[in-house]
C-alpha cells in the first residue's frame, strides 16, 4: 500500500478542528503575573532550528498579546535518538519535537515522563506537519542519479546520518528497505541485501540530519545526500546554483511528532503555555509558517495553498510496510537485532567489516591524502605509482575526489604505461598496499583507544583518591578546593571516555561532550531546581583542543552552580554552541545572583579560563545579564583544528 503526501494518515483532523485551535482552543493564563518572563525548553531534532525560530518568535507575540506575559522559548537541536536520551538522563524539556515516535515512546518507556498514550492528546497522532525523504544531487546531477537503484552502482558516495542516533537516518534506512521490497520479485532478503549494499558506500556517519547535510554540502563529502525534503529545500535556498533536488520513485511518509513532558511542566509550572504552544502548531498562521519552510502542513486549506511546492510520489507509511516504529525498531535498529554479517541494521553499521574498511578508506583519502599513500574502490582516481612512492591524485576541476570506476581504470592504464608494469601488477600492488594501510590505520586507531581508555581510567582513580581526601577534612574552604579540582579530573575523564568511544580518533565533538558534562554535573549537584537549556550545533574540534576546551566550559559551568545560585534559589543555566563569522560561540548565561558591578571578578577559576583562552587562542567576555551572568568564548574555527 502507498500514500499519497497531501493525504493524512491515520486519524483525520475534524473539519475545521485547525482554525478553532487558532480561534479559542488556547487556554488561558489565569494567574499569569503580566511582566514576568517564563521560559518553555524544546527539544527537537536536528533540521528543524529555521522552523522553530519563525514558530516560536510567533507564538510568544501572540502569548504577550494574550496575557501580557513575556515569553522566551529556548531550543537544543541535536540526532533525534541523542535528544531522546539527554531528556530520559535529565534534560530538562517542557516539549519534545523528535523526529520519530519511537524516540518519544523511550522516553515515556524508560523515564516515565509522561504517559504511554501521549500520542492520543493530539490530533494526526501528535503530528501537525510531515516530511518525506528525497535525494540531494550536485548541480547538473553529474551522476544521473533518479532512483534508488543508481545509489549503489560503482563509484557513488552516499551521504546520509548514523541510524544509532538519527531519527532522519532512521527513515533513509526505512525508505530504501521499503524501495528495494517492492521492486519486482522483492523480499525481505533482497530488500536487506539491497540496504546492506547501499551503506557500503556511505563514507561517513554524522550523529545528526544537519552534520550530514553540512558533510555534503560544506565539506564536499559524497555525490548524493539522503534528505529530509525540507532540508533539501534549505541547502538550495542557502547555496543556490549549487544542488539539485531529486525525488525517487517511491519514498516514506516521515511523520515528526510532539509531545508534552508531563513531569517537567508540573515541576517547572509551565503545563498551560506548553499546551497551547503544541496546539499552536495545527493554528493557520503556524501551518503557513510550516509549509514556507518546507515541511508538508496538516492544514487543508495551508497545504492546497503551497501544493505546487511539494511534488506527489507514492510514499509508504511505518504503519502499513513495517508495522508500526515498536516492530521496525526491533526488527532494524535495536542491538539485539543486529547481524556481524549484515550492515543492514544500525548496529552493524558501525562493526561490520566491509562498511568499516569502506568508511576507512574513505577517511585515509580525505583526510590523509597528502601525507599517506592510500587507494579504495570508493576513491577510484586515486593511484599509486610504484616506483617512486608517489602519491598521484587525479582530480578533475571543481569535482569530487569520488570518481567512477572508468576513471579509475584510466588511472591504472595511464601508471601502467609510465612504469612498463601491467595493470594486473598495478592491481595487485594497489590492492596489497591498501589492505597494509588500512591494517596499519586499524592498529593506530585500535593504539590510540586503548591508550584514552588508560588515562580515562587512570583519571578516575585520581578522581577517587580525591573524592576519599575530600570526605576526610574538615576545613570548609580545602573541601571546596579538593571538590574543584575533582571537577576538572572528572572533565578531562569525559573527554578521554568520549574518545575512547569514538571512532575518529583525530576529532572531538564538543556538543556531545557538553551533553555528557551537564548530566554529570547536574547528577551530582542534586539540584533539582535548576534548569539547565541546551541549544547546541554539531560542532568539532581537533582533539588536541579537546582537554583545555573541556576545562574551560567546566570552570563556567561549575562557576554558575557555584556562585549563581546558593541553596534555596533555583533558576536556569543556559549553554549553546554555534558557528558565527569564522569561531565557534561558546555561551553560557544564568539567571542567578550575579556578580558584584563594583567588585572585579577573580579567583583561581577565573584564572584557569583566561590561561586556557591564551592557550586556545580565544576570546572571552563576561557581562551581566541582568539578572545573573553571560559569559561567550569565541573560539576560532582554525584554531580548533
Amino acid at each position: 500500500m502507498t500514500q499519497d503526501l497531501n493525504k493524512t494518515t491515520r486519524r483525520g483532523l475534524l473539519a475545521g478542528g485547525a482554525a478553532a485551535l487558532a480561534a479559542g482552543a488556547l487556554p488561558t493564563l489565569a494567574n499569569a503575573q503580566a511582566g514576568k518572563t517564563i521560559t518553555l525548553l524544546n527539544v527537537s531534532y536536528d533540521p528543524t532550528r529555521e522552523l522553530y525560530k519563525d514558530i516560536n518568535a510567533a507564538y510568544a507575540d501572540y502569548w504577550k498579546k494574550r496575557v501580557g506575559q513575556t515569553l522566551v522559548i529556548n531550543q537544543s537541536h541535536g540526532g533525534s535518538g541523542k535528544q531522546a536520551r539527554s531528556v530520559i538522563d535529565g534534560l530538562q524539556a517542557d516539549v519534545v519535537t523528535l523526529a520519530l515516535a519511537y524516540d518519544i515512546d523511550e522516553i515515556a518507556a524508560k523515564a516515565k515522563l509522561l504517559p504511554a498514550n501521549w500520542q492520543s492528546r493530539l490530533p494526526q497522532n501528535s503530528t501537525p506537519y510531515t516530511s518525506t525523504i528525497v535525494f540531494l544531487v550536485r548541480k547538473g546531477n553529474p551522476w544521473k542519479i533518479k532512483d534508488w537503484g543508481d545509489l549503489v552502482k560503482p563509484g557513488i558516495d552516499v551521504i546520509t546520518p548514523n541510524p544509532k542516533t538519527s531519527g532522519g537516518a532512521r527513515w533513509n534506512y526505512l525508505a530504501a528497505w521499503a524501495w528495494a521490497l517492492k521492486q519486482p520479485g522483492g523480499n525481505p532478503a533482497k530488500a536487506e541485501a539491497y540496504v546492506k549494499s547501499l551503506f557500503e558506500h556511505v563514507p561517513v556517519l554524522d550523529t545528526g540530519a544537519r552534520g550530514a547535510t553540512t558533510s555534503f554540502t560544506q565539506r564536499g563529502l559524497g555525490d548524493v545526500l539522503l534528505a529530509w525534503e525540507n532540508e533539501a529545500y534549505l541547502a538550495q535556498e542557502e547555496l543556490p546554483g549549487k544542488f539539485d533536488i531529486v525525488y525517487p520513485s517511491l519514498s516514506i511518509l516521515a511523520e515528526p511528532p510532539v509531545a508534552i513532558v508531563d513531569k517537567n511542566v508540573d515541576r517547572h509550572k509551565t503545563r498551560t503555555i506548553a499546551e497551547g504552544y503544541l496546539n499552536f502548531l495545527y493554528s493557520p498562521l503556524a501551518q503557513e509558517l510550516v509549509a514556507k519552510n518546507y515541511y508538508r502542513p496538516r492544514n487543508a486549506e495551508v497545504a492546497a495553498k503551497y501544493a505546487a511546492r511539494f511534488k506527489k510520489i507514492p510514499l509508504v507509511t511505518i504503519d502499513d510496510t513495517f508495522g508500526g516504529w515498536k516492530k521496525a525498531q526491533a526488527t532494524h535498529f535495536n542491538d539485539a537485532a543486529c547481524s556481524t554479517a549484515s550492515i543492514s541494521r544500525s548496529n552493524a553499521f558501525l562493526t561490520a567489516r566491509p562498511f568499516r574498511e569502506a568508511r576507512t578508506d574513505h577517511r585515509t583519502a580525505r583526510r590523509e591524502s597528502q601525507r599517506i599513500p592510500a587507494v579504495s574502490m570508493f576513491a577510484p582516481n586515486l593511484c599509486w605509482e610504484p616506483d617512486n612512492l608517489a602519491y598521484v591524485e587525479r582530480q578533475r576541476g571543481g569535482g569530487s575526489l569520488t570518481a567512477g570506476m572508468d576513471d579509475y581504470s584510466e588511472s591504472v592504464r595511464d601508471v601502467s604505461q609510465a612504469t612498463g608494469r601491467s595493470p594486473a601488477d598495478l592491481e595487485a600492488i594497489i590492492e596489497a598496499r591498501t589492505h597494509e594501510l588500512k591494517e596499519a590505520l586499524e592498529q593506530k586507531t585500535a593504539l590510540l583507544h586503548e591508550v584514552d581508555h588508560r588515562v580515562k581510567n587512570n583519571l578516575q582513580l585520581i578522581s577517587s583518591l580525591l573524592l576519599l581526601q575530600n570526605r576526610r577534612v574538615q576545613d570548609p574552604a580545602l573541601k571546596a578546593s579538593l571538590k574543584g579540582m575533582l571537577g576538572r579530573v572528572n572533565a578531562i575523564a569525559t573527554v578521554h571516555r568520549r574518545l575512547f568511544q569514538s571512532e575518529d580518533v583525530e576529532r572531538f565533538d564538543v556538543s556531545a561532550f557538553i551533553r555528557d558534562m551537564v548530566a554529570d554535573l547536574m547528577g551530582s549537584a542534586n539540584r533539582d531546581d535548576i534548569r539547565i537549556e541546551l541549544d547546541l550545533e554539531r560542532v568539532e574540534i581537533a582533539a588536541s583542543k579537546a582537554a583545555p576546551f573541556a576545562l574551560v566550559v567546566n570552570e563556567l559551568l561549575t562557576n554558575a552552580l557555584r556562585h549563581g545560585f546558593p541553596e534555596g534559589r533555583g533558576g536556569r543555566i543556559f549553554i549553546g554552541v554555534r558557528r558565527e563569522e569564522g569561531n565557534f560561540r561558546i555561551e553560557i548565561a544564568d539567571d542567578g545572583v550575579g556578580f558584584d558591578k563594583d567588585t572585579k571578578p577573580s579567583g583561581f577559576g577565573l584564572t584557569i579560563v583566561q590561561l586556557l583562552c591564551q592557550q586556545l587562542k580565544a576570546k572571552s567576555e563576561t557581562t551581566d545579564a541582568e539578572p545573573g551572568v553571560r559569559v561567550v568564548v569565541l573560539l576560532p574555527v582554525n584554531g580548533a583544528n
